[in-house]
């Protein structure tokens, strides 16, 4: 049940802010984090609308924000949860039409009640900033509507900025703005469906090399070095996602500045030229004394606790290897991560799996052998914060999703990299060339995968021999005199990402602008 401790009727605040995000709970985690770092840099107000099936979930990850004694700073970000029946991020027309019911009541200054939790919010007399999911296309087409001129509207892009440019960017950082900026044109031309067209604009990879400020030179099918799922919603996604970042007044990066520097520099120069703000506020990641206590404890949590403990024990401290692909993303040839698995268990690494995606199916051959492995666990949910915290865990096997790249930074855990898609590729050749604390996987591969990679020169085999050889190899180093040079520069990162929220450090002064730039309206 979501805590209800608080009234925020008796905390008086200066501003109010709503948050609209869909179901992917991996833009919900950094935001619950903005959240706090915000109500307690400045009291006002939050009404943050979520998918009703969220609505714990969100409670539960605001509490890892406070303190036990800050109840009444937590008290002023009002959860309403949103009906909606699917639980796949790519549908979104419940969501939307919640988010035009409830903004409206808002709007309105009526009191809005959370049908989740029967909790009732007061009235506000106003409503000074919107900040909406990257494809929220149609919640910013409604708030326009209102024709409430003095409320700035602001998307949260919860990856990294590398993909900000790659996808969204203009031709000359490897964008595909000028592309998306003739959909609607081509699809009234040719009668064509949006789908089909948009898909043309985001997905087409010709072969041209593309260079990302801050990134090695790279080909453009590089950036899908797995199969595309549901290609024609993605690509009707990507086409709002680009209406979304084309319609709003700014965006606030929840990436650290230290992390992509030059990258961030570039987002913020492409920005200015068009006269909209960026707010870069990272890391945000879970900040009080609970922050690496999963609150959500699955039927798994012991379990996965004692192969911690144990790996520890039996085999010391750097020993375990966790891996994940988050919530959405699993192998489209998962074949070559039972190769990787046979291959870790041949080594004899200490693992946990875990395996949330709806994609995800496991054989019974490959549960028998893992059940006949000593050290080795898998679960459909695993408390990664705590996994990543515990000093057993050396490595993590990860797609390279953002909030996964910067939870392992900020425990100081050196990655291996699997990517599918997004931001994931461009953060894969960044950790491992530029920044020098991962291995990339490459024999995995699939679809446009398959190419040549520019900066080896040479395409993958990607048959299960090449995955077993490439995994031992990858496998060796890591645990072995490269991956501890690996687990020093990581560390290193690690400290700069914590100088980032103290009173002096980049992250504060750029919430304190986001928090100015409200006054100037």
């Amino acid at each position: 049940m979501a805590d209800t401790t608080g009234s925020s009727e008796s905390v008086p605040a200066s501003k109010h802010i709503v948050f609209f995000v869909y179901n992917a709970w991996g833009h919900h985690r950094p935001l619950c984090a903005f959240a706090a770092r915000a109500v307690k840099a400045q009291r006002l107000y939050i009404t943050y609308l979520v998918p009703d099936k969220f609505v714990d979930r969100v409670y539960q990850e605001l509490r890892r924000n406070f303190e036990p004694e800050e109840t009444e700073l937590l008290s002023l970000v009002r959860v309403v949860g949103l009906p909606n029946k699917s639980s796949n991020p790519l549908h979104r027309d419940a969501l939307d039409e919640g988010f035009t019911k409830s903004f409206g009541t808002l709007v309105r200054g009526e009191r809005i009640t959370c049908p989740s939790t029967g909790i009732t919010h007061a009235s506000l007399p106003h409503i000074d900033c919107v900040i909406l999911d990257i494809y929220a296309k149609q919640p910013l087409d409604f708030v326009r509507e209102t024709g409430l001129k003095s409320v700035k509207i602001l998307v949260w892009y919860s990856a990294a900025a590398a993909a900000l440019l790659s996808f969204y960017g203009p031709e000359r950082t490897g964008g595909r703005n000028a592309a998306f900026s003739r959909v609607h044109e081509e699809v009234k031309r040719s009668g064509r469906p949006l789908h089909q067209v948009a898909a043309e604009a985001c997905l087409a990879c010709p072969g041209s090399v593309i260079e990302i400020p801050g990134l090695p030179p790279m080909y453009d099918y590089e950036l899908f070095p797995q199969e595309v799922p549901f290609r024609d919603m993605m690509a009707v996604m990507f086409f709002d996602t680009y209406q979304t970042l084309d319609g709003c007044d700014g965006v606030i990066l929840s990436t650290p500045e230290c992390y992509e520097p030059e990258t961030i520099d570039a987002v913020r120069k492409y920005y200015k030229e068009t006269s909209r703000s960026i707010f870069v506020c990272g890391p945000l990641t879970a900040s009080s004394s609970r922050a690496t206590v999963s609150e959500d404890q699955g039927p798994q949590a012991a379990a996965v606790e004692q192969v911690l403990d144990r790996a520890l024990q039996e085999r010391g401290k750097g020993s375990l290897l966790y891996i994940s692909f988050g919530s959405l993303f699993w192998p489209p040839a998962p074949e070559r991560l039972w190769a990787v698995l046979d291959v870790v268990m041949e080594l004899g690494i200490p693992f946990i799996m875990a395996h949330a995606s709806g994609l995800a199916a496991i054989p019974d051959a490959v549960k028998q052998k893992v059940d006949a492995y000593p050290y080795g666990m898998m679960s459909r949910w695993c408390p990664q914060q705590m996994i990543l915290a515990h000093p057993a865990t050396g490595w993590f096997l990860t797609h390279g999703g953002h909030n996964s790249v910067v939870e392992s930074i900020s425990q100081g855990v050196p990655m291996i990299c699997w990517p599918h898609h997004y931001d994931q590729p461009t953060n894969a050749i960044h950790l491992s060339c530029n920044l020098d604390i991962a291995y990339e996987l490459f024999e995995v591969r699939t679809e446009n995968g398959l190419r040549p990679i520019h900066r080896t020169g040479r395409a993958p085999e990607a048959t299960v021999e090449s995955v077993k050889r490439e995994a031992k190899e990858v496998l060796q180093a890591a645990f072995g005199e490269d991956g501890e040079r690996k687990r020093r520069n990581t560390q290193k990162l690690r400290a700069a990402l914590g100088e980032a929220w103290t009173d002096s450090g980049r992250a504060t002064k750029e919430l304190r602008a986001f928090l100015s730039s409200l006054d100037d309206q």
